[in-house]
């Protein structure tokens, strides 16, 4: 089983999936996109589970993208630290406004 992405009851897109692959916060899962491609994204939160033909399922949020308005690209925290990982002074978090082109961040968004 995997996890898709889907509308919860307020209209908002979250992932949905089993339970057991989404409280996992180790590191990146596997999103399967509309166009059948998968994406990989860290779980920050997710709901209580709930059955589904037997099969414990949740809802989940996952990091959010960023938007750089000088690359009008968006960009994962772990993107941004694997150019700069290197550097002790330039790393990314959601205090800092630096993206990995130098660019300003916008305000998260998914």
């Amino acid at each position: 089983m995997q996890a898709t992405w889907r509308k919860n009851r307020e209209g908002e897109w979250m992932v949905f999936g089993p339970f057991t692959l989404l409280s996992d916060r180790r590191g990146p899962i596997a999103i399967k996109l509309a166009n059948g491609t998968i994406e990989r994204r860290k779980v920050v939160w997710n709901s209580k589970p709930f059955s589904v033909d037997g099969v414990a399922h949740c809802y989940a949020r996952v990091e959010e993208k960023r938007r750089c308005a000088s690359c009008g690209g968006y960009h994962l925290r772990a993107e941004v630290r694997s150019l700069y990982g290197k550097h002790k002074d330039l790393r990314w978090c959601r205090e800092q406004n630096d993206c990995d082109c130098a660019g300003l961040l916008q305000p998260p968004r998914i």
